[in-house]
């Protein structure tokens, strides 16, 4: 440890760096100050100790890693090579965090800066290497964003900081009986974000509530509708009773609602999800009182025009999907033959003889179906069941036109025979 030595108006000042770095550094502007004020500035070394002194802090402020409220840092490395693919090796100061990973490097000229949230990170894997007799280590860390990250450091500074034991344990905490950094997270907010928006400041500034329309609480605990607000906007005249059971024929529970109202007309937009009619066209009285209700709280108009949101296709389709519907058991119980394996009959001369036992198993590992661009699309089971079938029932026609011309022949020939030897004999086929 050094010390300096410096006269301030014929006085001895001795003091020696046993503080911080910025205690050491007001000792030395006080004594740079004294030795100016006494004319005795005699030690260059002060002040060129001070120069490096302030290089070094300032340097050091420049390489820390800007943290959030509530977030800890867990290691901290100096001389740590990152491999970049774009700049090449760039040395520089590892902070490891419980929210991320904080490279940066202030020789460059712009600083270059590598900031990782833990959270991005999917796997963290150490490689080890010896050359030139020191012992070096290295991480290499895959994100989730398809970036390979690779750091090269000292093996002892691994040991003594545990890099990869803090990277593996805040990377995932979970799996490491650790808390997420959201729950960590200390910063105040000036202003309450769920109070932002006041619902009932809103609507009296659209002038409700009024004769026609109030302000229900009544999904206070989003009972009736876990999509819904809090607080909804309905018609005076019903209760929550009615509302409840017009709920229960909307789907999820989405009732009419109060969206804008005319300033002047009072002409009102109200929105709702599909009513649960289903096949029967099932109807529910207080859904229908309800938009009564509503139409009745406009006095000026006398009808209520209900626009539906979906596509005329997705309309169409959800109207007549049970009415359109045919189960596919029908047209099998009804036509057999279209339906039936042409190789599993029911007469007994046939070619093959399915066993249901198993002689023969392989496996295949590592298959995998590639793009074959010769490869012609395949015809669908039931067109091959189909031609199966055709072409045995001509091959069955052949086989009957044979039987019946052999038939034929054997007929005529013992006709014509003069003698019982001579007979002709039956041919036998079969397919």
């Amino acid at each position: 440890m050094r010390a300096y030595v410096c006269k301030y108006f014929n006085h001895t000042i001795s003091f020696s760096p046993t503080g911080s770095h910025v205690e050491w550094c007001k000792q030395l502007i006080a004594a740079t100050i004294s030795s100016q004020i006494s004319g005795s500035v005699t030690s260059e070394n002060v002040s060129r100790d001070y120069k490096a002194l302030r290089d070094g802090n300032k340097l050091a402020q420049m390489e820390e890693a800007p943290l959030f409220p509530g977030e800890s840092i867990k290691a901290i490395v100096k001389d740590v090579m990152y491999i970049c693919p774009f700049v090449g090796a760039v040395s520089g100061t590892l902070t490891v965090t419980d929210f991320k990973m904080y490279f940066k490097n202030v020789e460059r000229d712009p600083h270059f800066v590598l900031d990782v949230p833990l959270g991005v990170i999917s796997r963290v894997e150490k490689i080890g290497a010896q050359s030139h007799g020191d012992n070096s280590c290295g991480i290499e860390i895959v994100c989730k964003d398809m970036r390979n990250l690779r750091l090269a450091y000292k093996q002892e500074e691994q040991t003594k900081l545990g890099i990869f034991e803090n990277l593996n344990k805040h990377a995932f905490p979970l799996s490491n009986g650790q808390t997420l950094f959201a729950f960590n997270y200390k910063e105040k907010f000036p202003v309450n974000g769920w109070k932002v928006y006041d619902p009932v400041a809103e609507y009296k500034r659209q002038g409700l509530p009024n004769e026609s329309w109030k302000i229900s609480k009544v999904n206070s605990n989003y009972e009736l509708c876990d999509t819904y607000p809090a607080i909804i906007v309905v018609p005076t005249s019903v209760n929550d009773d009615d509302l409840s059971k017009v709920a229960a024929f909307r789907a999820k529970g989405r009732i009419p609602v109060l969206s804008w109202i005319h300033p002047e007309s009072q002409a009102t937009i109200t929105r709702c999800s599909q009513p649960l009619v289903g096949p029967s066209d099932k109807r529910c009285k207080e859904d229908e009182k309800y938009l009564q209700m509503i139409m009745d709280a406009n006095a000026q108009a006398h009808k209520l025009i209900i626009f539906d949101a979906r596509q005329n296709s997705v309309a169409d389709t959800n109207k007549d999907v049970y009415t359109k519907t045919v189960s596919l058991w029908s047209y099998v119980n009804s036509q057999l033959d279209e339906f039936s394996n042409p190789f599993f009959v029911n007469y007994e001369n046939h070619v093959l003889y399915p066993v249901a036992s198993l002689s023969h198993l392989e496996l295949w590992v590592n298959y995998y179906v590639r793009w074959n661009p010769r490869m012609r699309p395949q015809m669908p089971i039931h067109q091959n069941l189909k031609e199966l079938l055709a072409i045995r029932a001509e091959l069955q026609k052949r086989v009957e036109d044979l039987q019946r011309e052999v038939a034929t022949r054997a007929s005529s020939s013992s006709e014509r025979g003069s003698s019982p030897a001579h007979s002709g004999t039956p041919v036998h086929t079969s397919v």
